[in-house]
This record gives C-alpha cells, structure tokens and sequence, in this order.
C-alpha cells in the first residue's frame, strides 16, 4: 500500500512538472515566433526611450539646481563683498564669481531648455557682467598686492637693519593704505551697480527647485530634499 502511494505521489510530480514545463514552452513560443519577436523588440525600443528620456530629465534638472546654487552664491559673494570693510577685504578674500555651471550648462545645451526671457537675463548676467566684474577683481587685487609688496619689503628690509619699520617704512604703509581704501570702496562701488541688482533678481525668479518639489514624477525620481541655499 505504501509503495503504491509513493508512486503515485511520483507520478503526480512528474505530471504537474511536465505540465508546467508545457506551459512556459508555449509562452516562450509566443515571445519567439515572428509575431512574438516583433512586439519583444518594439517593448525593448519603448522601455530604453522611455529609460533615456527619464535619465535626461533626472541630468537636465540636476543642471538647472546647480545653476541656481550657482547664481545664489554669487549673488551672497556680492552682498558679502559691498558689505565688508577695507580691511575685511585682501587680496586673499577679494571675490571672485563662479561661472562653470553656466558654461557647463552652454555646452550641454541645457541653458537653451530655460524659458527664453529667464535665459537671456542669466545669459547677460554672466557675460558680459560676471566675466569683466572678475576681470576687473583681478586688476584691482594686483594693484593692492603691488603696494602691499613694497609695505612688506620695506619691513623687511628695516628689520634686518635694526630699524624700527614704523618710522622708516610710514611712506610705504600711508600708499598701502590708501591703495586699500580706494580700491576696496571702487570694487564695492562696482559690484553694486553692476553685479549685485541683477543676480538678486534672476536668484527671485530662477527657482528650479521648486519646480521639483512641485512635481510628482520629479519628487518620486529625485526626492524632496535640499540645500539651505535653494529654498
């Protein structure tokens, strides 16, 4: 009674095993018969251009929050800058405005996706107001660094002699001085002017972030979390 049990046990495996076995050749048939292999390759075509297009969106958003980090730094380098005094200001902290966002941004093409009125006042801001304001940082630094130069080696100079630097190097420190002064306050005078007004404005209107936030379909690939600077 046993041995028959186990062997009808056996073969009610072997039968559901052949069964099921029928089965997935009848579905793999389907998948690899002309028909079956037409609608294999149009659902592989569909799922990598819907896989490119999600991966471009998820690259050209991340684009767009790094220009805008980009603009609100610059923008807190300037406020930062006007507001400093002479001798918070060197030519160690001069500033200097960050552009490679914004050429990334040329050569991707992903500037171009910005609404064209938007794209044409961060377009100007950087060029030409960002790239003359670093230009002219960077003359203005090295007439500072010029005078403070000389300070320092007629310091130098006096202190190997065993000359009190204070009084034989006054000329020095008096034109340091009032290279610092008058330089700190034109490069705040420029900055505020030129600079500061219009990245304030494009940072009020360029928020790409909440453009995010506000997205189902970008918070479910990308999340709700941010930088302090993008809020």
């Amino acid at each position: 009674m046993l041995d028959s049990i186990r062997l009808f046990e056996k073969f009610i495996g072997i039968y559901f095993s052949y069964n099921t076995f029928l089965r997935m050749k009848n579905l793999l048939s389907k998948f690899f018969n002309k028909n079956g292999l037409i609608v294999t390759l149009l659902l592989g075509l569909i799922v990598s251009v819907v896989a490119s297009r999600i991966e471009n969106l998820i690259q050209k958003q991340r684009y767009l929050e790094l220009l805008q980090i980009e603009i609100r730094t610059n923008y807190l380098t300037a406020l930062r800058t006007i507001n400093a005094t002479a001798s918070e200001l060197s030519t160690q902290t001069f500033p200097y405005f960050s552009t490679a966002v914004y050429e990334a941004g040329l050569e991707s093409g992903y500037i171009l996706t910005i609404s064209p009125l938007l794209q044409s006042q961060i377009m100007s801001i950087y060029n030409p107001f960002l790239q003359e304001t670093n230009h002219f940082v960077k003359q203005q630094s090295m007439i500072v660094e010029e005078y403070n130069r000389g300070w320092q080696k007629c310091v130098f100079e006096q202190t190997l002699e065993s000359n009190d630097p204070s009084s034989f190097c006054a000329k020095e420190k008096q034109l340091k001085e009032f290279a610092d002064q008058v330089i700190t306050s034109e490069l705040k005078q420029y900055i505020s002017t030129s600079v500061e007004k219009e990245l304030q404005e494009i940072s009020n209107k360029f928020n790409p972030t909440q453009n995010r936030l506000k997205s189902p379909l970008l918070r479910l690939l990308m999340g709700t979390e941010v930088l302090g600077i993008q809020k």
